[in-house]
């Protein structure tokens, strides 16, 4: 499989980063659809024993009431295994200002100008690259 390097790092906190895959990117009005990355940089464990690095969803924009909806999340592990499912999806969920979702919100609505930029292959290359931006930057990481 061709690899696109298609996934764009949008936004980071000292936890985590939050990107989107731009040949998912697409308009309707105005609804904007991409799959959405957020990856931790310290990886999750949870009671199951199950460890998560990132995730991975389908979501829905509007871009005129600013708020998001989760078609569909799968968490992924280390060696980018489906860990499995979220449930209860569906929700609608409003953006606030500020919020790293904003962020995400704009790049989505803006489309091509805020999704530019080099990008990665795979999701964990994207999230370990923006961990090593921050520590380069004397920004702050959690891990």
């Amino acid at each position: 499989m061709a690899q696109t390097r298609d996934w764009i790092i949008v936004a980071s906190t000292p936890e985590a980063a939050m990107g989107v895959h731009r040949s998912t990117l697409r308009h309707d009005g105005r609804l904007a659809y991409a799959s959405v990355l957020m990856g931790t940089f310290r990886p999750e464990t949870f009671a199951d024993g199950s460890v998560v690095h990132y995730y991975i969803s389908k979501e829905e924009f509007d871009c005129e009431a600013r708020s998001r909806t989760e078609r569909s999340v799968l968490m992924f592990g280390p060696s980018a295994n489906a860990v499995g499912p979220m449930p209860d999806l569906e929700t609608d969920y409003p953006v606030r200002p500020g919020s790293i979702y904003e962020n995400i919100l704009i790049a989505v609505c803006d489309g091509v100008s805020g999704l530019g930029g080099g990008g990665y292959d795979r999701p964990l290359d994207a999230i370990e690259g923006e961990r090593t931006k921050r520590l380069l930057g004397s920004l702050p990481v959690t891990d």
